[in-house]
């Protein structure tokens, strides 16, 4: 059995703001425009990365999740993506080595 969590690390509801990290960080949000009723990322401000990073490394780690199902990928700059699976793999890496995968 493999565990996936949904991801949405590139926008918010129309409600406003995520959770905070662990470590209390939360990311820089922009409107969504006309088309989009909720709030996109803003990676343009360094906390968003930074964020998604704590938040996707944390569920490896603590929880031994095996991956991520991303909603609306697009959203995110492509090295944003490498950034977060660098985490992510880094992560589970540990795992495996300390016999906890």
């Amino acid at each position: 059995l493999y565990v996936f969590l949904d991801g949405v690390f590139g926008h918010v509801g129309h409600a406003g703001v995520p959770n905070a990290s662990p470590n209390g960080l939360l990311p820089a949000l922009k409107s969504g425009g006309s088309g989009y009723p909720g709030f996109i990322v803003d990676y343009s401000q360094p906390q968003s990365l930074d964020y998604f990073k704590e938040v996707a490394g944390y569920w490896v780690r603590e929880y031994g999740i095996d991956g991520w199902r991303l909603d609306q990928a697009y959203q995110l700059p492509l090295e944003a993506w490498r950034a977060i699976r660098g985490v992510v793999e880094t992560e589970a890496q540990a795992r495996k080595d300390a016999n906890q995968s």
